[in-house]
């Protein structure tokens, strides 16, 4: 970490950091040194974008440019970026996520863009005893912990959107929820994207290390290989709630899809 000063006697100096990890979580700042400058040359050591062919191109990309004028340039795409492309080429692989995600699209629409639904909603949950959480769009332009968010509010919130449905005679939304295979998968994906969210969170905090990214990284990708063969702690509750046929006091109509 370097920062520029100029002294009284119109000196340039360079201020030197280091920014090292000694047997800690949080990374340690210390200082290294004062240095004089006979000039202002910079040398640009790094370069860090999303992955848009615009910037990481290999033939005219931004970083390509650079890297002609500058061959030593150490150029990376940013952690938290590659994370939402590769949940993106998912969504765009398996039918099933792309379906869910057109319902949560329906009532982030249902109730985002409808201020009277909206305050409907927060009486309907008032009435069950819960408080309201705000419903955003998932796995789209935002990042994976923001899509959490709305999955935990969908959950949360259930008991008081099918009352809120039930009351305005939206049948078509209310099977919907009611259905055992909507129910499986939002507990699947509270249970994937409350991991993924957490990774996220974690490779964007300046306070993280190369090698707590890599620890992490490899952390997430054994839970949700492990979640292929064992249900996680929401998709369980809704196993035990379907067999039950009641999930928070709402009866659950079984679906074969």
């Amino acid at each position: 970490m370097i920062d520029e000063s100029t002294t009284l006697s119109t000196k340039c100096t360079l201020i030197l950091y280091i920014l090292s990890n000694f047997d800690s979580e949080i990374p340690i700042v210390v200082f290294l040194d004062l240095i004089e400058l006979d000039g202002q040359d910079a040398n640009w050591i790094a370069f860090a974008s999303d992955g848009a062919s615009v910037m990481t191109g290999t033939k005219s990309g931004v970083a390509a440019k650079l890297c002609e004028k500058i061959p030593q340039l150490f150029t990376w795409h940013c952690l938290c970026h590659r994370l939402e492309l590769s949940v993106h080429d998912v969504i765009k692989d398996v039918q099933g996520a792309s379906r869910f995600q057109s319902l949560m699209d329906k009532l982030y629409s249902y109730y985002h863009q409808s201020p009277k639904n909206s305050r409907a909603l927060d009486e309907a949950c008032l009435e069950v005893g819960i408080e309201m959480k705000k419903i955003g769009r998932i796995l789209n332009v935002r990042w994976s912990a923001s899509s959490f968010r709305t999955i935990k509010a969908v959950w949360e919130n259930y008991p008081g959107i099918h009352k809120h449905v039930s009351q305005t005679l939206e049948t078509g939304l209310k099977k919907k929820l009611e259905s055992s295979s909507f129910l499986e998968e939002l507990g699947l994906f509270y249970d994937v994207l409350f991991e993924l969210g957490m990774l996220s969170c974690i490779l964007q905090s300046r306070k993280t290390t190369l090698m707590r990214a890599q620890s992490e990284m490899c952390r997430t990708i054994r839970i949700l290989e492990s979640l292929k063969t064992e249900p996680g702690e929401k998709e369980k509750e809704i196993i035990e709630a379907i067999q039950k046929r009641i999930h928070k006091g709402i009866n659950i109509t079984i679906t074969n899809r």
